[in-house]
């Protein structure tokens, strides 16, 4: 019975789920310039939020909008449910659509994630080496509708050649965040130091440091192959 009354409310919830994939498909459907209006309407706000993003230059950021507005699925997951595992690859972003989420980080505060919020952005680390694991947990507190990015869609985007200055801009982001997430106590110490470096240096340079300090430290991340992103383009 319980099962029963679960399955009961999850599919009344899934009515929305319903709408939003009918909206998707229609949004494909569209011709480019109604659909690059439809997306940039429903879209911006959540996308020029994230840090990274809101770099991105204008000339870029209308057909950028629409080119993810078309890639995101749609998900929904019930109270208490876990959306993202510690130790899960850090393969997809999701937005918040509906409903509220927590993050829980190790020694921090929970985080709430509600309407018009994102989680996952450390999906953009894959732009310049392997997938690695989640330090942290996501859990659904409501009925939460989510929109997920997955991370070889979003690639298939900023290495196409059509976004060039887009692709500069995530490539950074994600040195940085590797840097912050994976060598913190390395980052804590001689920020500086590092910044100018992946100002300065080729990204073969930064890679190659990034590979002696992962041995200093005993950091898994040490054993992985990084990717440099430029030869993507190149393909």
């Amino acid at each position: 019975p319980e099962l029963k009354h679960k399955l009961r409310a999850y599919f009344l919830h899934c009515k929305s789920l319903f709408r939003t994939e009918y909206h998707h498909d229609t949004l494909r459907k569209m011709s480019p310039q109604l659909r690059g209006e439809v997306a940039n309407h429903e879209n911006s706000g959540w996308v020029m939020s994230i840090g990274f993003f809101a770099q991105v230059p204008v000339e870029e950021q209308t057909n950028l909008i629409t080119e993810i507005a078309v890639m995101l699925r749609s998900c929904v997951y019930c109270p208490s449910d876990t959306v993202v595992h510690e130790g899960s690859p850090n393969n997809v972003m999701y937005i918040v659509q509906r409903g509220v989420c927590v993050l829980k980080l190790p020694g921090q505060m929970a985080q709430f994630r509600t309407m018009g919020s994102c989680f996952g952005q450390d999906m953009i680390i894959n732009l310049v080496t392997g997938t690695l694991r989640r330090k942290y947990v996501t859990t659904a507190l409501t009925y939460s509708d989510l929109q997920m990015l997955d991370c070889d869609a979003f690639e298939a985007i900023i290495t196409s050649g059509v976004f060039p200055k887009t692709f500069g801009v995530v490539r950074r982001a994600a040195t940085k965040m590797l840097f912050k997430m994976y060598f913190l106590d390395y980052v804590m110490s001689s920020q500086d130091d590092v910044m100018d470096m992946v100002k300065t240096s080729t990204y073969g340079q930064v890679v190659h440091q990034m590979i002696v300090i992962g041995k200093e430290r005993n950091s898994t991340i040490a054993t992985k192959t990084l990717r440099d992103p430029s030869e993507m383009l190149a393909e």
